[in-house]
């Protein structure tokens, strides 16, 4: 990591910082404090343990999409041509520049990304350090920052009998993304938040995992966030379907898809963005979750 990024005060070693499997500890302990007790320090994935990429310092765009494409720039395809199923993951070291606001980053599988959750990152820092959320401009779709429709439909249409597999085994797909998973129309590749920014959508999730580096709904469906109940029992109704350029999760529940951030918790209703495919997601109710609700929410939650 590039020394000129550690420009916060006191940084220093923070031994056994994370749980097991072993990570490179981050961020520093006045960096953590600003987080508060909620949240565990970020990790940085270190390639003797995990399939990664080192890190390398990116300018920070306001764009997640962007910041991939950033990394992807400087480190090229570290991943034998699987780098759709890695995760841009941001480091906890923003450097608090308001100028020129720089952070670590590295490529990361989705499937070891996702079980180190909970953690914030530099996109959390920033977000906190200018008030603003990420992407915070209300922006016109790029569709130089969009993935290829392959990434956003499966290459080959699943049979009926996987579709009701999964079904069986977790839950119902809303029609629009069932008729997807069948061959239909490819999902949006990019949706809007309330505030008028964007976020993109790198993969479309299989359902099941087809190996042991692959990321599916079922590997999402088991993973645990914030030490608490594995997220099949949090969301209730819920399917996750896509992920967005770095490791956070689309949601479906009926009509309505949300967002979930990973360094925040939150959970935000958004809309389908495109421009020149046919989106089939049916009209929702627009509602936005966040936290506090996730306990108490009766429909999507438990």
């Amino acid at each position: 990591m590039s020394e000129n990024i550690l420009t916060e005060p006191g940084f220093v070693g923070w031994p056994n910082a994370y749980p097991d499997p072993p990570y490179i500890d981050h961020p520093s302990p006045n960096a953590a404090a600003r987080l508060g007790a909620g949240y565990a320090p970020s990790p940085e994935f270190r390639a003797e343990h995990f399939a990664c990429s080192s890190c390398n310092t990116i300018n920070m765009s306001g764009s997640r999409s962007t910041d991939r494409n950033r990394l992807h720039a400087i480190t090229g395809d570290p991943t034998n041509g699987r780098l759709r199923d890695y995760d841009c993951h941001h480091i906890y070291d923003f450097n608090y520049d308001d100028k020129s606001p720089q952070c670590s980053a590295q490529f990361i599988l989705r499937k070891s990304h996702i079980a180190s959750y909970n953690h914030a990152g530099g996109v959390e820092q920033y977000r906190e350090h200018f008030g603003h959320g990420y992407d915070n401009a209300i922006e016109e779709f790029n569709a130089a920052l969009a993935v290829p429709d392959v990434f956003r439909a499966p290459a080959v249409p699943l049979p009926l009998k996987e579709v009701e597999s999964f079904e069986r085994d977790y839950r119902p797909l809303p029609g629009w993304l069932r008729d997807i998973y069948l061959g239909g129309p490819a999902i949006a590749p990019a949706y809007r938040f309330g505030d008028g920014r964007l976020e993109y959508v790198q993969a479309l999730a299989p359902l099941f995992a087809e190996g042991r580096l692959d990321c599916g709904i079922d590997t999402v469906f088991r993973a645990g966030v914030f030490g608490q109940e594995p997220l099949r029992d949090r969301f209730r109704h819920a399917v996750p379907f896509a992920f967005d350029p770095c490791g956070n999760i689309f949601f479906a529940e009926g009509g309505d898809v949300f967002f979930f951030d990973h360094e925040t918790g939150s959970c935000e209703g958004v809309k389908a963005v495109g421009i020149d495919i046919s989106i089939q997601q049916e009209p929702g109710d627009g509602h936005t979750y966040n936290p506090d609700e996730w306990s108490e929410d009766k429909n999507l939650l438990k």
